[in-house]
């Protein structure tokens, strides 16, 4: 139940769990880590990085969680939408270009600023802001 669940029911995620773990599997072995979650769409998977709830120089404050969750949830919708298992009304050509980032993703540890920049990421970050202010009028900070 909760947050998630219902964000998730409502873009018609049928099948999706959030977990909160600090795995090294899921997140590698970094202290700090460099990500605050990550989506597995072929498990139809979030996991949320429990490191950041309990770290003391770094505390994950409230709103990251909620945002952080409203914004693996996107990449779960976008691969699907990529994977041609569901449309959303994503005009054809932005579908070919998550088509061709999520072959071609781009990972933060290897290039941060081509990570920030890929269409997926704007598009989450974007659909992410989108979300918060229509929740709670004002908008995200650190996105």
């Amino acid at each position: 139940g909760g947050f998630g669940a219902a964000l998730a029911e409502r873009l018609g995620l049928e099948c999706c769990e959030i977990v909160v773990t600090d795995s090294p599997e899921v997140f590698g072995y970094d202290i700090p880590p460099k990500n605050y979650g990550v989506v597995m769409s072929d498990q139809g998977r979030i996991y949320i990085n429990a490191y950041f709830l309990y770290a003391q120089d770094d505390p994950y404050p409230p709103e990251r969680v909620l945002s952080t969750v409203i914004h693996e949830l996107r990449h779960l919708v976008q691969y699907q939408v990529a994977a041609l298992k569901r449309n959303d009304g994503v005009p054809f050509e932005r579908r070919r270009v998550w088509r061709e980032n999520a072959l071609h993703y781009i990972r933060r540890e290897v290039d941060p600023e081509g990570f920030y920049y890929q269409p997926l990421e704007v598009d989450a970050r974007s659909f992410t802001g989108l979300v918060w202010r229509a929740a709670y009028g004002e908008d995200i900070i650190n996105e």
